[in-house]
């Protein structure tokens, strides 16, 4: 049954162009895109590594625990749509649901920053990606030299510019843990069990998909609402790196929190 993950794939990554096809461009995709592609990758790949994908047991199990959840959805709707039915009232419900929302869509946008903030990733990809590498086994050493940087990030914290350079960076950093994530869920890796990948692999989706609520009004603000689980994927992927440098990442953590502090 390894058509069940690629239907998922399809269905996701098919909504989800429909829904920012009209406004699509570098930004956006890398930003609301990448990042489901990442997750649609592993889920296929994975897939097709256990050559038979879900057996017929589980994928009974699949369809049964979705149409409970399905039902469960559709008996509360069912029961809130009988006063409107009664009243005459269904036509303005569903403009009120579906069509005056899709206005919103239509005018009430905001883009995302320029593609070219995108160069603040630089150095947070490097810093999180050294723990995917034997490169994390040197933690003293490269502890310091990221020591000397975080240093003169804390002694210029009295610079708006430097908030707001941070605060782009912790914007624009989803497609990067997405990415990296994916990388090491697909080097099926031996020291990660079989729960901690998919307890990694389902934070990484709950981000990409929570993400969705920026768009299409791309406002700063609006990443606060995604802000909890950016943490905890990247503290699941962080804690699941073969060589973390767990020095190196507790002073980079220390320093960004204590960022709003120095100034």
């Amino acid at each position: 049954m390894v058509a069940v993950p690629g239907v998922v794939s399809i269905v996701w990554l098919g909504l989800l162009w429909m829904l920012v096809r009209r406004h699509v461009g570098t930004m956006l995709f890398l930003q609301l895109v990448l990042p489901s592609v990442a997750v649609c990758t592993v889920l296929l790949v994975d897939a097709c590594r256990s050559g038979r994908g879900m057996s017929r047991e589980k994928c009974v199990e699949l369809i049964r625990d979705v149409s409970t959840l399905w039902l469960g959805a559709a008996l509360p709707i069912a029961c809130f749509l009988v006063p409107f039915m009664i009243g005459g009232g269904v036509d303005d419900l569903l403009r009120g649901v579906f069509v005056t929302p899709q206005l919103r869509l239509d005018h009430a946008t905001l883009s995302f920053p320029p593609a070219a903030c995108m160069i603040l990733e630089i150095p947070v990809a490097c810093l999180l990606a050294l723990g995917l590498t034997r490169l994390g086994k040197q933690d003293f050493w490269l502890l310091l030299g990221v020591a000397p940087v975080l240093a003169i990030l804390l002694w210029s914290a009295s610079s708006d510019l430097v908030h707001q350079l941070v605060f782009m960076s912790a914007r624009c950093v989803v497609p990067v843990i997405a990415v990296l994530a994916a990388w090491l869920l697909l080097r099926n890796a031996g020291h990660l069990s079989a729960a901690r990948r998919q307890e990694l692999f389902l934070l990484v989706a709950m981000m990409a998909f929570t993400s969705l609520v920026r768009f299409p009004f791309a406002g700063p603000i609006y990443f606060c609402y995604t802000a909890p689980l950016v943490g905890l994927a990247l503290q699941f992927f962080l804690s699941s790196q073969p060589y973390a440098p767990r020095r190196v990442q507790l002073c980079s953590w220390c320093s960004v929190c204590f960022l709003p502090w120095a100034s």
